[in-house]
């Protein structure tokens, strides 16, 4: 990364949010004491910042250097020199509560929370995304509320369904996590993997993968120790 890209990047920033209405070319100007038309012959590529109105443009809309960057290539540069197997990855957050009567959290732009996973655990997941799941009654045996779930976004194992897995699947009583079993065109809902009845949710010719969205990995319930133990003594090995 060099200062003409940062120059750039810093540019496409102010003109995201100039389109989202965070700001306008007058606000831009009254704050940083630049003139309106300066403002606009820079953001038009006409001319550039010099490093010191850059600095006050930067200071005045609230950016730091850091925010000029994708999570991906500092999580990059921070992994360099460390061995692959040793390497972490973050993983964003879902705005919003996994679970019964609430809305379906979405991942959102704005979303600068993330969760760790390592790296040889990233490369075998699909988009993965960590969720914060709301109480649910019905699963109090598995988990309580406020725990982070790592799910997996695969289409192929979202279509293909695991017995032994459990999976969030979108239900008229909201986003649950549920072990899934397919009937012809009904969806068997339950707890626990040996249960021989449960909520039966109808596709009614819907593809699986727009009621089933993701299969969770892990809860952190269940990965805090053996995981970890299982990562050292795998590392360790190789």
């Amino acid at each position: 990364m060099y200062f003409e890209q940062l120059h750039q990047r810093l540019i496409a920033n102010l003109r995201r949010r100039i389109q989202n209405g965070e700001l306008t070319e007058r606000n831009l100007a009254m704050l940083s004491g630049i003139s309106q038309p300066h403002i606009h012959n820079v953001l038009k590529g006409v001319r550039k910042f010099s490093p010191e109105i850059a600095d006050i443009v930067m200071h005045r809309a609230q950016l730091q250097i850091l925010d000029l960057f994708e999570r991906k290539e500092l999580t990059e540069f921070l992994s360099k020199g460390v061995p692959t197997e040793l390497r972490y990855c973050q993983v964003p957050f879902l705005d919003g509560t996994l679970g019964p009567g609430l809305p379906t959290p979405k991942l959102s732009n704005k979303s600068t929370e993330c969760y760790s996973i390592p790296h040889s655990q990233m490369n075998m997941l699909t988009d993965p995304v960590a969720a914060r799941l709301a109480f649910d009654p019905e699963m109090r045996s598995v988990f309580s509320g406020n725990e982070v779930v790592l799910l997996d976004q695969s289409e192929m194992s979202r279509a293909f369904l695991e017995p032994q897995s459990s999976y969030v699947v979108l239900t008229p009583r909201g986003a649950l996590v549920r072990k899934v079993k397919r009937v012809g065109d009904i969806l068997v809902l339950s707890v626990e993997t040996s249960s021989a009845s449960g909520e039966q949710l109808p596709l009614n010719g819907r593809n699986i993968l727009e009621v089933v969205v993701a299969r969770v990995v892990w809860l952190t319930r269940q990965r805090r120790w053996e995981d970890i133990d299982h990562f050292r003594s795998g590392a360790a090995s190789s």
